[in-house]
């Protein structure tokens, strides 16, 4: 019987917040899912500035932060396609270099060996918008890579999600200045869109939760930011790339939130905060500073 009502009181929960899902399309607009991901405009990544984000390919094209030289983290719809699972072993990963085309000696490449994505991953769809919420997965790489110079895991500010919140706390009363990169699409045009080769960075701000209009569910979860030039835009094909602020990697690309205010399109930058998920994936062993995360010098 509690068995009965345990899954009885989940089955309504979840009903429930899809409710609140189709809610929020009516009156507030629309939500884009993280098909919609990337960068157009901003600029291309220095080489050795962003050591651990990883270019991830497969049935889709998505972004990865390395997490240990075998393990890397990056959104779980990246291995879930239309709602079914990904064959592991058909995902490449490339670390190492800005220009994943490149033949260069800092290049590293690997298959992913298995993955697991979060138990409570789920896409909510009403109409034609969608909205993926717990959209994170940690996979196992076949071959590790190698520590070098342009290729090493992610050092995180905290070891726990405590510590992680604190940090963020600390970004956003400083109004600190956030990063996004990727390797997604450098146009906007369904009908001939252009991915990048090159690993593409722009300088982002933070915005109230208020304005950013998560799902309920997701508030602490997820994080909304906003260019802070009118020519950096997302496109998609690179959600799960690395996000940090103040040299800080806090998070992922998910995607963007749209929607309609007082007759005026608002369209905000969503990010999957890594800090809620630290003991979930037992991520906490590699903490270090500010400085470890983002030198201040650039390899040439």
């Amino acid at each position: 019987m509690y068995w009965y009502m345990y899954n009885h009181r989940n089955q309504l929960n979840i009903r429930a917040l899809e409710l609140w899902f189709i809610f929020l399309i009516t009156s507030c607009g629309r939500f884009v899912s993280s098909d919609e991901g990337k960068i157009v405009g901003g600029r291309i990544a220095k080489r050795g500035e962003f050591p651990a984000t990883l270019f991830v390919e497969g049935p889709g094209r998505c972004g990865g932060t390395l997490v240990t030289l075998s393990t890397f983290l990056s959104a779980g719809g990246c291995f879930v396609i239309d709602g079914k699972r990904v064959e592991a072993k058909s995902i490449t990963v490339i670390g190492g270099v800005v220009n994943i085309k490149e033949k260069s000696t800092d290049k590293q490449e690997s298959r992913v060996k298995e993955y697991k994505v979060h138990e409570k991953y789920k896409k909510l769809v009403a109409g034609a918008s969608s909205y993926t919420i717990f959209d994170i997965a940690l996979a196992t790489l076949e071959t590790p890579f190698i520590s070098t110079e342009t290729l090493k895991p992610a050092v995180f500010p905290a070891a726990d999600s405590a510590g992680m919140k604190k940090i963020l706390d600390k970004v956003n009363s400083e109004k600190t200045t956030c990063i996004g990169t990727g390797y997604g699409a450098v146009n906007l045009d369904r009908e001939e869109r252009v991915f990048s080769d090159d690993l593409k960075v722009a300088e982002l701000t933070l915005v109230p939760v208020s304005d950013c209009r998560v799902l309920k569910i997701m508030i602490g979860n997820e994080i909304c930011a906003t260019s802070l030039k009118d020519n950096d835009q997302t496109a998609p094909g690179d959600t799960g790339s690395t996000f940090m602020c103040g040299g800080y990697i806090l998070g992922m690309a998910k995607g963007r939130n749209r929607y309609t205010k007082d007759g005026k399109e608002i369209c905000y930058l969503v990010y999957t905060l890594f800090g809620p998920y630290m003991e979930y994936f037992n991520l906490g062993g590699n903490e270090g500073t500010q400085y470890q995360l983002h030198p201040s010098t650039f390899l040439c």
